[in-house]
């Protein structure tokens, strides 16, 4: 799936844009929590990356993660197969008396340090869990300041999801995303993309507001 998915990928970009090979969490969590040992999951990212590379992929995405300890493990594996760019990304969520934190429990200062000890050339945070346009201004502005001057990125969802019937509708709208962009940019954000519910109207609004 890795291999046929970048092939794609890199056919569609025509040479006019980057292709990254996207790398989730397991599914699992490492022992004693789970079941994965980190022989297990370094094999496993290995052999993800290795279909990337072979594919043509510039460099890899891992995004969504929650552990930072498979995080790194990820970022390794990636770094072990090709002298490409990775980025790592966390998910975050926001309660006012703790903070933006993990469900993991690890804290936005701690998760960025990890990316970034991990090896990771871009570090931030994608998606989330009940963030708002207003979360992600905020969010971006720390993860800028806990970086201290690491890349950064930003991947938000299109607004805080409704349930409407059995669906999720995502509501924000691509004026409000390119807003978002504008001002994630300005805070020191050098890498804006969209998360669940996000569209290519979205994608338009991104370019549309950041510097060419």
């Amino acid at each position: 799936l890795n291999l046929a998915g970048a092939r794609i990928a890199r056919h569609a970009a025509a040479n006019k844009a980057w292709v990254l090979g996207d790398i989730g969490p397991s599914g699992d969590f490492l022992e004693p929590i789970g079941t994965m040992t980190e022989e297990e999951l370094t094999k496993n990212f290995v052999q993800q990356a290795e279909a990337f590379r072979d594919a043509g992929a510039d460099g890899v995405i891992i995004e969504t993660m929650v552990d930072p300890a498979e995080l790194r493990i990820a970022v390794q594996s990636a770094k072990r197969v090709a002298p490409w760019p990775v980025i790592a990304t966390f998910t975050f969520k926001y309660d006012p008396s703790r903070g933006f934190h993990t469900v993991m429990g690890t804290h936005l200062e701690e998760a960025i340090q990890h990316a970034i000890d991990a090896g990771a050339d871009m570090v931030g945070a994608n998606c989330g869990t009940n963030l708002d346009l207003d979360d992600y201004r905020m969010l971006g502005e720390q993860i800028v300041q806990h970086a201290k001057g690491h890349p950064t990125i930003v991947q938000p969802n299109a607004g805080s999801p409704q349930v409407v019937g059995s669906e999720l509708v995502y509501n924000a709208t691509p004026d409000a995303m390119g807003a978002l962009a504008s001002h994630l940019w300005s805070v020191g954000i050098r890498a804006v993309g969209g998360c669940c519910g996000t569209g290519p109207s979205h994608v338009r609004a991104f370019a549309a507001n950041l510097p060419k």
